[in-house]
Protein backbone atom coordinates (compact mmCIF):
# COMPACT_ATOMS: atom_id res chain seq x y z
CA UNK A 1 0.00 0.00 0.00
CA UNK A 2 1.51 3.67 -1.00
CA UNK A 3 2.14 5.99 1.75
CA UNK A 4 -0.84 8.28 0.33
CA UNK A 5 -3.37 5.54 0.16
CA UNK A 6 -1.98 4.56 3.63
CA UNK A 7 -2.66 8.24 5.02
CA UNK A 8 -6.39 8.43 3.32
CA UNK A 9 -7.14 5.18 4.73
CA UNK A 10 -6.12 6.51 8.36
CA UNK A 11 -7.71 9.72 8.26
CA UNK A 12 -10.73 8.28 7.30
CA UNK A 13 -10.71 5.70 10.07
CA UNK A 14 -10.55 8.26 12.19
CA UNK A 15 -13.69 9.88 10.95
CA UNK A 16 -16.87 9.97 13.34
CA UNK A 17 -19.26 7.19 12.47
CA UNK A 18 -22.23 8.29 14.79
CA UNK A 19 -24.56 10.82 13.72
CA UNK A 20 -24.09 14.51 14.29
CA UNK A 21 -27.66 15.57 13.74
CA UNK A 22 -29.62 17.05 16.48
CA UNK A 23 -32.66 15.29 18.13
CA UNK A 24 -35.50 15.27 15.99
CA UNK A 25 -34.00 15.86 12.92
CA UNK A 26 -32.98 13.72 10.05
CA UNK A 27 -29.21 12.31 10.23
CA UNK A 28 -27.44 12.28 7.03
CA UNK A 29 -27.33 9.56 5.52
CA UNK A 30 -23.14 9.72 4.57
CA UNK A 31 -23.02 10.13 8.19
CA UNK A 32 -24.97 6.22 8.69
CA UNK A 33 -23.02 5.04 5.35
CA UNK A 34 -20.04 5.80 6.94
CA UNK A 35 -21.09 4.25 10.54
CA UNK A 36 -22.32 1.36 8.33
CA UNK A 37 -19.17 0.65 6.43
CA UNK A 38 -16.52 1.10 9.26
CA UNK A 39 -18.52 -1.50 11.90
CA UNK A 40 -19.19 -3.60 8.87
CA UNK A 41 -15.24 -3.81 8.04
CA UNK A 42 -14.23 -4.14 11.88
CA UNK A 43 -16.82 -6.61 12.33
CA UNK A 44 -15.35 -8.22 8.85
CA UNK A 45 -11.87 -8.36 10.54
CA UNK A 46 -12.97 -9.99 14.06
CA UNK A 47 -14.73 -12.46 11.77
CA UNK A 48 -11.50 -13.34 10.02
CA UNK A 49 -9.54 -13.20 12.75
CA UNK A 50 -12.32 -15.82 14.90
CA UNK A 51 -13.06 -13.31 17.70
CA UNK A 52 -16.44 -14.03 18.31
CA UNK A 53 -16.74 -11.38 21.58
CA UNK A 54 -15.05 -8.31 19.45
CA UNK A 55 -17.82 -9.42 16.40
CA UNK A 56 -20.55 -9.45 18.65
CA UNK A 57 -19.57 -6.34 19.56
CA UNK A 58 -19.47 -4.60 16.26
CA UNK A 59 -22.79 -7.26 15.34
CA UNK A 60 -24.18 -4.37 18.09
CA UNK A 61 -22.74 -1.40 16.80
CA UNK A 62 -23.81 -2.39 13.05
CA UNK A 63 -27.44 -2.89 14.64
CA UNK A 64 -27.32 0.52 16.15
CA UNK A 65 -26.51 2.22 12.55
CA UNK A 66 -29.09 -0.15 10.70
CA UNK A 67 -31.48 1.70 13.06
CA UNK A 68 -30.36 5.10 12.59
CA UNK A 69 -31.75 4.64 8.91
CA UNK A 70 -35.13 4.33 9.95
CA UNK A 71 -35.20 8.25 10.59
CA UNK A 72 -34.22 8.82 7.02
CA UNK A 73 -37.35 9.26 5.03
CA UNK A 74 -35.65 9.68 1.64
CA UNK A 75 -32.78 10.41 0.01
CA UNK A 76 -32.55 11.29 -3.82
CA UNK A 77 -36.24 10.60 -4.09
CA UNK A 78 -35.79 7.18 -2.89
CA UNK A 79 -37.41 5.64 0.53
CA UNK A 80 -34.11 4.94 2.29
CA UNK A 81 -36.11 3.67 5.62
CA UNK A 82 -38.77 1.38 3.38
CA UNK A 83 -35.43 -0.31 1.61
CA UNK A 84 -33.73 -0.41 4.88
CA UNK A 85 -36.64 -2.37 6.48
CA UNK A 86 -37.45 -4.75 3.40
CA UNK A 87 -33.66 -5.17 2.28
CA UNK A 88 -31.07 -4.28 4.80
CA UNK A 89 -32.45 -5.38 8.32
CA UNK A 90 -33.52 -9.21 7.07
CA UNK A 91 -29.89 -9.56 5.86
CA UNK A 92 -28.57 -7.97 9.06
CA UNK A 93 -30.93 -10.41 11.12
CA UNK A 94 -30.02 -13.56 9.69
CA UNK A 95 -26.11 -12.32 9.95
CA UNK A 96 -26.74 -11.77 14.12
CA UNK A 97 -28.75 -14.76 14.40
CA UNK A 98 -25.71 -16.74 12.61
CA UNK A 99 -23.08 -14.56 15.33
CA UNK A 100 -25.36 -15.71 17.95
CA UNK A 101 -25.26 -19.33 17.03
CA UNK A 102 -21.11 -19.12 16.80
CA UNK A 103 -20.97 -21.23 13.90
CA UNK A 104 -17.76 -19.34 11.99
CA UNK A 105 -18.82 -20.92 8.62
CA UNK A 106 -22.55 -19.51 9.04
CA UNK A 107 -21.30 -16.44 9.88
CA UNK A 108 -19.13 -15.90 7.14
CA UNK A 109 -22.15 -16.93 4.40
CA UNK A 110 -24.66 -14.80 6.48
CA UNK A 111 -21.98 -11.76 5.90
CA UNK A 112 -21.07 -12.13 2.54
CA UNK A 113 -24.87 -12.31 1.83
CA UNK A 114 -25.37 -9.14 4.09
CA UNK A 115 -22.63 -7.14 1.97
CA UNK A 116 -24.52 -8.33 -1.08
CA UNK A 117 -27.05 -6.86 0.04
CA UNK A 118 -25.38 -3.85 0.75
CA UNK A 119 -24.73 -3.52 -3.00
CA UNK A 120 -28.43 -4.47 -3.71
CA UNK A 121 -29.53 -1.68 -2.37
CA UNK A 122 -27.25 0.47 -3.82
CA UNK A 123 -28.42 -0.45 -7.23
CA UNK A 124 -32.04 -0.03 -6.31
CA UNK A 125 -31.37 3.17 -5.23
CA UNK A 126 -29.51 4.35 -8.33
CA UNK A 127 -26.15 4.17 -6.54
CA UNK A 128 -24.71 1.49 -7.84
CA UNK A 129 -21.11 3.13 -8.49
CA UNK A 130 -20.97 2.39 -5.17
CA UNK A 131 -19.85 -1.18 -4.17
CA UNK A 132 -18.98 -2.67 -1.00
CA UNK A 133 -16.36 -5.26 -1.55
CA UNK A 134 -14.40 -6.78 1.37
CA UNK A 135 -11.05 -6.73 2.45
CA UNK A 136 -8.52 -7.79 5.04
CA UNK A 137 -6.57 -4.66 5.27
CA UNK A 138 -6.78 -3.13 8.59
CA UNK A 139 -6.62 0.57 8.28
CA UNK A 140 -7.26 0.34 12.10
CA UNK A 141 -5.12 0.98 15.21
CA UNK A 142 -6.64 -1.92 16.46
CA UNK A 143 -5.68 -5.63 16.84
CA UNK A 144 -8.53 -7.92 15.71
CA UNK A 145 -6.97 -11.07 17.65
CA UNK A 146 -8.06 -12.79 20.26
CA UNK A 147 -6.41 -11.58 23.64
Amino acid sequence: MSQTMLAVTFALALLPVKSIAAEGEEPPLIDIMTALQTYSHKADLSLRAKNIELLRFYTHELEEAIDELDAVESYGGFPISQKARTIMKPAYQQFENAVKGGDFQLIETKFEAMVTTCNSCHGATDRGFIVIKRTDANPFMQDFGIH
